[in-house]
């Protein structure tokens, strides 16, 4: 539980930060030469913060690849059902 130190929309913003400034870095530098640090400081929040929503940064990854498959998935579902609905029409 995240102490009350943010509020309920501090907490959204701040891991909707995370989430975009780790994909960015992720893609440029990699999981390893990413550091906490870098995100932190983009996000603007304390280095220490970042523990209140991830225990590592390889557990906020693993949410980004959730997040993507997720995404993924439904870009897929609508795809698929745009054909259906297309091969009804004939």
């Amino acid at each position: 539980m995240l102490p009350n130190k943010f509020t309920t929309k501090e907490k959204e913003v701040i891991r909707n930060g995370l989430i975009k400034t780790a994909k960015e870095h992720f893609s440029i530098y990699g999981l390893q030469k990413t550091r906490i640090k870098d995100l932190t400081t983009e996000v603007g929040i304390a280095q220490g913060s970042f523990y209140n929503f991830y225990d590592s940064k390889e557990e906020l990854y693993f949410e980004i690849l959730e997040l993507e498959e997720s995404d993924s998935e439904k870009y897929l579902e609508e795809i698929i059902s745009q054909t259906n609905s297309a091969k009804d029409q004939y």
